[in-house]
């Protein structure tokens, strides 16, 4: 009994930080719309990097290591993809239809390659997993 509640703690604990890492990027996306300079976009990719290695790591030791957990893992893994996919598309979308300058608009843009590579990673991570 104690082992399951961990185990769901894991889980839980690892979306939430891999979450965490998709709202930094949206909270960079919104400062840049609104003209805001306070960070440059390589600190947040430490930080969103940083959250992203942990979730990965965590969910993937938890899968080799558990088991019954698989459906559960399985579609925490498809939450974090498909959260970095809306990522994506949202920040291509949102640099398109903000008013702002070509600057603010490219920096915008900057965030869209790490999220796809984000998606990659966590195909291949999950195709070799599983």
């Amino acid at each position: 009994m104690l082992r399951t509640n961990l185990n769901n703690f894991f889980i839980i604990t690892s979306v939430v930080v891999g979450l965490f890492a998709i709202l930094l990027i949206w909270v960079y996306l919104w400062e840049t719309s609104r003209g805001l300079k306070i960070t440059e976009i390589q600190i947040y990719k430490n930080y969103v990097n940083c959250s992203f290695a942990f979730a990965l790591v965590m969910l993937v030791i938890l899968w080799i290591t558990t088991q019954g957990l698989d459906s559960k893992l399985m579609i925490c893994f498809l939450i974090l993809t498909v959260g970095w996919i809306v990522t994506a598309i949202g920040t291509l979308i949102f640099s398109a239809i903000v008013k702002n300058s070509v600057e603010d608009k490219r920096a915008m843009r900057e965030a869209i390659l790490p999220c796809i590579f984000k998606v990659i990673i966590m195909v291949a991570v999950l195709w070799l997993v599983y």
